[in-house]
């Protein structure tokens, strides 16, 4: 199926986009932004350089590629976005027609070992996606939780041995304020990884955020405290619990980890 080319913008920013998942991620990206946001200069976001971006996208604007595939987890094992074909290549054309290059992971950084140094000046690490505020907590109306993405066999596996009706799955279909609506009366999202691992699913965290709701997952990485920034798997917290540790979630993630300071930071005058 053909990834038609998405642009959307708001203020200052435009961003770039080649998937459904991606065109949401992006639309929450920009709603995190302040109310008048400003910049030195108009910046474009590439967002998931997984995708094939012709070199015309980077053109006349200054330039930011984000990186959103796990490469290597905390301990430095190797998983699925290491193993894409030509993921080097994939690396290097980006890193080279843009400006900077934003890799969510902290744990990926050993995979840029190879970058030659001029390019490796263009690298940035860390999850900087979530808004300057953050929503309220929203209570929830259901005791179960829901998954959303994709069903691997290991998802599979993993939510079918958690107790019987505690999470609803959306596997695919709902974009926008539709998948909003249906996060919205349950108690959180839970987060189980694609292959074992310890690493954080960012962009996941990010939707719960935007709907207001915490999450539960398998162990994350470590800025992120399991019992304070999210529950595990198997938690049964009440009403007060979910309500601070979204919250003590929230402001972690907005505090250090805020897309506009990052772009405050790292977007030059012209």
């Amino acid at each position: 199926m053909k990834k038609e080319l998405v642009c959307s913008s708001r203020g200052p920013v435009t961003i770039f986009s080649r998937h459904v998942v991606l065109n949401d991620f992006a639309d929450t990206l920009l709603s995190g932004l302040p109310e008048n946001f400003e910049l030195p200069q108009p910046v474009a976001i590439i967002c998931g350089i997984h995708n094939n971006y012709r070199r015309a996208v980077y053109k006349n604007h200054f330039t930011i590629a984000i990186q959103t595939e796990q490469l290597l987890d905390e301990n430095g094992v190797a998983l699925w976005g290491l193993r894409r074909p030509r993921i080097h290549k994939t690396l290097l054309k980006h890193l080279f027609h843009a400006d900077l290059l934003l890799d969510l992971s902290v744990s990926n950084r050993p995979a840029y070992r190879w970058c030659p140094g001029l390019l490796k000046r263009r690298l940035r690490f860390g999850p900087y996606i979530f808004p300057s505020r953050a929503p309220e907590y929203v209570p929830a109306t259901s005791p179960r939780g829901v998954f959303i993405g994709e069903l691997s066999d290991r998802r599979r596996a993993m939510l079918e041995s958690l107790p019987a009706d505690t999470v609803d799955i959306v596997s695919g279909g709902l974009y926008g304020a539709a998948l909003t609506a249906a996060i919205t009366k349950h108690r959180g999202i839970v987060n189980v990884h694609n292959e074992a691992g310890v690493y954080t699913e960012y962009p996941r965290l990010l939707l719960a955020l935007h709907a207001g709701k915490p999450v539960f997952s398998e162990p994350l990485s470590k800025e992120l405290l399991a019992g304070r920034h999210y529950f595990d798997l198997n938690a049964t917290p009440d009403d007060d619990e979910l309500a601070e540790v979204y919250t003590n979630m929230a402001a972690l993630l907005t505090s250090d980890y805020s897309f506009a300071d990052f772009l405050r930071q790292n977007v030059p005058p012209a």
